[in-house]
């Protein structure tokens, strides 16, 4: 007799729960890659040319630049992601992505309050 699992016993339990899914980890490291790819383009081409007349420009400039490169490289790293099995765990846990990503988002939201004042 072949003993099937039961849905108790499928169910991971203990560390494993706490990991973050693969394909998440995926799909923000290539949000991030897109950051990069979006930000620091845009600053360069904000210093070598004349500077927008007000700071809401300048820095929705910067913004847009970041946030269209995050977008774009999202959607690459979402199809990226498609390949890797569902409910994968990652090496990196809730807490620590969140504690990583605080600081990221701190930052978008201060330049938001520029671009607004």
């Amino acid at each position: 007799m072949v003993a099937t699992p039961t849905s108790a016993a499928a169910t991971p339990t203990g560390p494993a729960t706490d990991k973050v899914s693969l394909r998440t980890l995926t799909v923000i490291r290539h949000v991030l890659l897109g950051l990069g790819f979006g930000l620091i383009p845009m600053v360069i081409f904000v210093m070598r040319h004349d500077l927008p007349t007000s700071r809401g420009a300048l820095v929705g400039s910067v913004l847009g630049g970041a946030l269209g490169g995050m977008a774009s490289m999202g959607l690459i790293g979402a199809y990226r992601a498609r390949s890797i099995p569902p409910e994968q765990p990652s090496a990196i846990g809730r807490l620590r992505l969140t504690l990583g990503l605080a600081p990221l988002a701190l930052i978008f939201v201060g330049l938001a309050a520029l671009m607004v004042i």
